[in-house]
């Protein structure tokens, strides 16, 4: 009976041993009923008049390190106390990361790959909480760059001048791109020398008479980049920078930029430098600027160029030899369709060769880059458009690297028309090679290299697992790197 009652009511036989049991009494406790425990009326909850704000700084600081870029942002400008501890957790985290302050908000660079770079921010809504960021923690950011229109810019300016002086160690100032002109007046309010800047990239910028002066208000630059800049007064910009390094120049003709003869003499008062970045409009006689450049400057080591439909149009057919350059970049425009043209220079010594946006890798193109029998370190990347078709390196092209660059040791190549056999015969070929990054374009998806990581994924290369890290997941580009002995 007790059994179908247990079953009926839906209790356990072990629930009904434990409930029959005594139930102990207290030895002055007459009363047959069990005890309960009785709730005093007399306890009270005390009441905290503390609030975060009253929180030590210690404290904060433990608080704030789980807080991301953007909830640390608005902590360190909500509340003046907040300030010290959310300013030192900030500079922990993102203090030697790149800001950016742009006409659709913040964000923090969290990669150092430039080419595929990771941004993580939030947008801004209120035009003034750009200067209240500034204000809160200008002083804990080295690398800033400011993307903002030219009346937003002004706002900002003093608050940049005030607070981000002593902490700046890079410095990039530029229109929006979609902004309908250059910023106006920039460093218009200066007063006092960035001391600690050693980078200053200057894009769509106008310096007037007053803030021309980019050597006394830098003195301590090792990289300049003037791009489609125009200024007051040029002869204040063209002077000595004691330690400069990387000069950098660029953009549309204009009265106010930097004209050719005032770029020599810029390179003339800085021998110096060892890397040059070029990006002039071609006209087809830019053989006789790398000429003249070659003899200002013999023992240049890093050379970036671009190239346009008109570039190289016009010259002697007397290439120019430079004898110290190891590093050559190399952009090309999206219109530059040169066929079997290639670069009139020479380079006896280059170790380096990055070729960016190459709409037809020819036959020339290819004898051009394994003449450079030293070369160490190799980037072969062609447009990589939806809708347009492009000579891309082949088979037989990465076969070629193999056999005559022997000391090969890292390669980027887009390998869209490559497959994964040669891939793996490449490598077992180039005993020197450390690193080999694999580009491709989404678009041509019957492609041997796609269709094989997309069936049998990174899988494919397991026959090289014991020499090679191969990558768990499929990313574009696709990176493997010889394994330590």
């Amino acid at each position: 009976m007790a059994g179908e009652i247990v079953q009926l009511s839906g209790i356990t036989p072990k629930l009904v041993q434990v409930i029959s049991k005594p139930v102990r009494k207290r030895d002055n406790d007459d009363s047959d009923l069990p005890n309960k425990r009785r709730k005093s009326t007399d306890d009270k909850i005390p009441g905290c008049s503390t609030k975060i704000t009253d929180v030590i700084d210690d404290c904060l600081e433990v608080i704030f390190g789980h807080l991301q870029f953007k909830d640390l942002s608005c902590a360190a400008i909500a509340h003046e106390h907040f300030r010290v501890a959310a300013g030192l957790i900030f500079g922990r985290k993102y203090g030697q990361k790149e800001i950016r302050l742009m006409s659709d908000g913040i964000t923090v660079f969290h990669d150092d790959n430039h080419k595929h770079s990771v941004y993580h921010g939030f947008s801004v809504k209120k035009p003034s909480y750009y200067m209240e960021f500034l204000q809160s923690l200008g002083g804990r950011i080295s690398k800033l760059n400011i993307g903002l229109g030219n009346g937003l810019y002004k706002t900002i300016e003093p608050t940049l001048l005030k607070t981000c002086v002593d902490s700046l160690v890079e410095l990039t100032l530029h229109y929006p791109h979609l902004g309908p002109s250059k910023l106006l007046d920039v460093f218009a309010g200066i007063k006092k020398p960035f001391p600690n800047v050693v980078k200053l990239c200057l894009h769509g910028c106008h310096l007037n008479k007053q803030a021309s002066r980019l050597g006394v208000w830098f003195p301590k630059l090792q990289r300049l980049t003037i791009f489609d800049s125009t200024f007051g007064d040029a002869k204040l910009v063209v002077t000595k920078y004691p330690l400069l390094e990387h000069f950098s120049v660029g953009g549309w003709k204009d009265e106010n930029t930097l004209t050719q003869s005032q770029i020599y003499a810029m390179l003339r008062l800085n021998p110096q430098i060892h890397s040059l970045d070029i990006g002039l409009a071609a006209d087809g006689y830019e053989l006789d600027i790398y000429r003249r450049i070659n003899k200002i400057l013999p023992q240049l080591q890093n050379l970036n160029l671009c190239w346009e439909m008109n570039s190289f149009k016009q010259h002697d057919g007397k290439k120019v030899t430079f004898k110290n350059v190891k590093s050559l970049v190399l952009d090309f425009g999206f219109n530059s369709f040169s066929g079997a043209r290639v670069l009139p220079l020479v380079f006896s010594q280059l170790t380096e060769l990055e070729i960016n946006n190459i709409p037809l890798l020819t036959g020339d193109w290819m004898d051009f880059i394994v003449q450079h029998k030293a070369l160490t370190k190799l980037s072969v990347l062609p447009f990589n458009e939806y809708e347009f078709y492009f000579d891309r390196p082949n088979n037989q092209d990465l076969m070629r690297l193999g056999k005559e660059l022997s000391n090969l040791n890292t390669l980027t190549i887009d390998a869209t028309e490559i497959s994964t056999i040669c891939l793996l015969q490449f490598m077992q070929m180039s005993k020197t090679l450390t690193e080999l990054r694999l580009h491709w374009n989404d678009c041509y998806a019957f492609t041997s290299f796609h269709h094989d990581l997309l069936q049998h994924g990174p899988g494919i290369f397991a026959q090289i697992r014991d020499h090679w890290h191969i990558p768990p997941k499929i990313t574009n580009p696709f990176v493997l790197k010889r394994k330590a002995d």
